[in-house]
């Protein structure tokens, strides 16, 4: 997870920051500004027309979404707010979720992995025990009221 947080938050704006710069060094600084304007108006572009296709309302009329569908929508919405981060790193990511093929083979992969989670035995199945692993634990008391007692505690008189 702290590996994750360190590519997130420090090398990739780095990388970022890099390519703007070497973008800016290529062509200048005005047309690298113009790029990345026409990618945020793009990805704008994106999200609005294409995000929510594959959801339409004759999908929603038959509840016939399919699992690929919501899938694949999803990763439109992914490819048009990369598109809409100023960047060419998630231009280029986000240019890479608009192919067909490429949301689907990434959407298989996604499907893969986490078929692939969902297999591995957790700790609590080793124990036999089924707690839940996430939130705190919580000690108390209860009165159970449906047998015989009111909400109040008292017993309840037939």
């Amino acid at each position: 997870m702290t590996q994750v947080l360190l590519i997130l938050f420090v090398i990739f704006p780095v990388a970022e920051i890099t390519m703007f710069r070497l973008v800016d060094l290529a062509i200048g600084l005005w047309p690298t500004v113009f790029l990345v304007v026409v990618t945020g108006v793009s990805g704008i572009l994106v999200l609005n027309r294409a995000g929510l296709a594959p959801l339409d309302s004759r999908t929603w009329a038959k509840n016939t979404i399919s699992l690929q569908d919501m899938v694949e929508a999803t990763l439109m919405v992914v490819s048009g707010l990369l598109l809409v981060t100023p960047g060419f790193l998630t231009d280029a990511l986000g240019l890479f979720l608009l192919i067909p093929s490429m949301r689907r083979t990434t959407a298989a992969l996604l499907a893969q992995r986490r078929k692939k989670h969902e297999d591995q035995p957790t700790p609590s199945d080793d124990a036999g025990e089924s707690h839940a692993t996430s939130g705190p634990e919580i000690d108390g008391e209860y009165r159970d009221i449906s047998a015989g007692y009111d909400r109040n505690g008292q017993t309840r008189s037939c």
